[in-house]
């Protein structure tokens, strides 16, 4: 019996594609594209089966990767900064995303985005954004069993032109990390680690999930700066001050030449020291900046872009 590899080691690489039919973004991955669906099932009990039978409830797709870390998409991978607590994360409007392999193995997804912002990492040695997790749910004008509801999947389709894949978007710099007057152009041993966390809450509709809104958000920064005293991050974390008192707060900004982000209104919430020979004094500093509110408008914890706004 012949083994034909064609047939069952299908290897190849991808690429997703936003608004593939509009204004195209090209997003590239580091290693594989993970597509998995998301079911809930529930059960239908009845006497004459030995366990229940079950049927499905709730279905969407998932794709989770890393992407090579071009910049130019980070507005895309970071939406909703200024938005209002309980804004669509997906959108009032449906935005078409395509994943498509080299030979042309190709899935349309009709309504999709980004439910896992990526962590970034601004350090030489490596690039600058985490794992990403990607959702399509079915299109708001379709129901569940119509044709192309949540997918259309063909083998015919053409994948575009490696031109859209251009290595020298791809950061791997060190930056500069300004804290209000505490340090300016500061340096770490191991760069900054940037996550923007935020809390996606379910929409559904008779069970299936639709969309998600969005319940809560926070930046946090993480970075062990050079050439800072004990009193200097004492005073920037309110050590010093009465218990219950508000903390300091104050802009950090993180930047080199094609990327930009702030964290507005930071605290400094955690310091590590070490005391030794052959240990840097400062063993960490986190900052965190949260979702807040000016004359009943939300105010952006952060900015993320390829250059100061």
């Amino acid at each position: 019996m012949s083994f034909d590899l064609s047939t069952v080691a299908i290897r190849e690489p991808a690429v997703l594609i936003r608004d593939p039919l509009g204004t195209p973004s090209y997003f590239w991955s580091q290693k594989e594209f993970q597509l998995k669906p998301v079911v809930e099932y529930f059960d239908v009990p009845a006497a004459v089966h030995a366990t229940a039978e079950q049927r499905i409830k709730s279905l969407y797709w998932q794709i989770d990767t890393t992407f090579v870390g071009a910049f130019e998409h980070l507005p895309v991978l970071f939406p909703l900064l200024d938005g209002q607590l309980g804004a669509s994360i997906l959108g009032t409007t449906d935005t078409a995303w395509r994943l498509i392999t080299q030979s042309g193995r190709q899935w349309d997804f009709p309504r999709a985005g980004f439910i896992k912002r990526p962590t970034l990492t601004s350090v030489p040695g490596k690039t600058l954004l985490g794992p990403s997790t990607f959702a399509a749910v079915c299109a708001s004008n379709k129901e569940p069993g119509a044709s192309g509801a949540f997918y259309t999947y063909t083998t015919g389709g053409t994948f575009p032109a490696y031109t859209s894949y251009d290595p020298s978007k791809i950061l791997t710099l060190a930056p500069l990390v300004t804290y209000g007057s505490v340090f300016t152009n500061a340096q770490g041993s191991e760069g900054i680690e940037i996550t923007l966390d935020w809390k996606p809450d379910e929409v559904r509709a008779n069970q299936l999930i639709r969309d998600w809104t969005l319940g809560s958000q926070e930046l946090t920064a993480k970075f062990k700066p050079y050439g800072l005293t004990f009193e200097q991050i004492a005073t920037a974390c309110g050590y010093n001050l009465a218990m219950g008192a508000i903390l300091p707060t104050a802009l950090l900004t993180v930047s080199y030449t094609g990327f930009y982000v702030e964290l507005r209104g930071a605290s400094c919430k955690e310091a590590q020291f070490k005391i030794g020979p052959s240990t840097d004094f400062i063993d960490g500093l986190v900052f965190r900046a949260s979702q807040t509110y000016s004359a009943g408008a939300p105010v952006a914890p952060g900015y993320i872009d390829v250059e100061a706004p």
